[in-house]
């Protein structure tokens, strides 16, 4: 983990143009690319913590923020090669297609991808690769990467794992505030620059905040020793 205690806010080459920035500090979560071991059969209190904690670190590791404001498969993919391997002016087909089955286990149609802000291509899809549309009209981006990430509730379906967590979000080209969302409006918390103070409040008064907003819901299904992310939504206004 880097032992930071405020707020880093680093600019990837192309997308931040359009808001995938890998933004803050990723403090509060460890990128471990360790093999999961699931253990599917005990439904301990014990045995979910330690499944949700293996659970966060998938999204992590997977860069999955980007479902936050662009809930497309595609997009997480080349979000994923952007900030983890800096490919960000071209990603092959092959390349999102890989990422998409080892992640969610499926493929889908790949298409023109548009810009959060603005009603235009963001990434182009030719001739097998997508393409960042260098025309594009530079603007602000959005740090898609929560500052805090909170679980809620874990629990098993079935076969699957049902993940539900609380995020907080700073975006300072939108807010001057602690939001629940990169877009959101719904403030959640005044910001300072001691990220580890804001964390503390929150967890001090979780009963208080809990409700506030947005939450994110994952379904994990489990396969030998790995996941699969199943389904993805956003609970509340």
């Amino acid at each position: 983990m880097k032992n930071r205690s405020k707020i880093i806010i680093s600019v990837v080459v192309f997308l931040a143009v359009c808001g995938i920035v890998a933004g803050f500090s990723m403090k509060y979560f460890n990128n471990d690319s360790k093999t999961v071991k699931v253990y599917t059969d005990d439904n301990s209190t014990e045995n979910l913590n330690m499944v949700s904690d293996k659970l966060l670190k998938f999204i992590s590791r997977n860069t999955l923020y980007s479902l936050d404001s662009y809930n497309d498969i595609n997009y997480a993919a080349i979000d994923y090669y952007c900030i983890k391997l800096k490919e960000c002016q071209e990603v092959k087909k092959s390349e999102v297609e890989e990422f998409t089955k080892r992640v969610f286990n499926k493929v889908v149609e790949p298409k023109t991808l548009k810009c959060l802000y603005y009603d235009e291509p963001l990434y182009i899809y030719k001739d097998r690769i997508f393409r960042f549309n260098e025309k594009h009209v530079e603007h602000d981006g959005l740090n898609l990467t929560p500052i805090y990430t909170k679980v809620d509730d874990i629990k098993k379906e079935g076969n699957n794992y049902v993940l539900t967590v609380n995020k907080l979000y700073f975006n300072p080209a939108q807010n001057d505030y602690v939001t629940d969302s990169p877009m959101g409006t719904v403030k959640v918390l005044d910001y300072n620059d001691d990220v580890e103070e804001i964390i503390q409040k929150y967890n001090d008064n979780y009963s208080e905040y809990r409700n506030i907003g947005i939450k994110y819901q994952y379904v994990f299904a489990p396969k030998g020793k790995t996941f699969y992310l199943v389904d993805y939504e956003r609970i509340g206004n």
